[in-house]
């Protein structure tokens, strides 16, 4: 196993790295289909609702009801 460097040049165990931004984020990593992104209604949705009542059954006890939803459009 290599030892860990921060220049990923050839040590006399391991070779040089063919791609020295390996696991780095890079501008333009993401591309997305061109219809996706033009159109009617084309961009990402994410819609979330929630409903919830709370009662008092007797002093130091409650009850809790809740109803939650998401909903996820146009995502690729």
């Amino acid at each position: 196993m290599c030892p860990r460097r921060e220049r990923p040049g050839a040590n006399g165990e391991c070779g040089a790295l063919s791609d020295t931004t390996f696991g780095q984020v890079r501008a333009g990593n993401t591309i997305f289909a061109d219809d996706a992104l033009r159109g009617f209604n084309k961009q990402f949705a994410n819609w979330q609702a929630a409903v919830a009542i709370q009662q008092q059954l007797r002093p130091g006890m409650a009850l809790n009801v809740g109803y939650f939803r998401t909903w996820y459009q146009n995502f690729l």
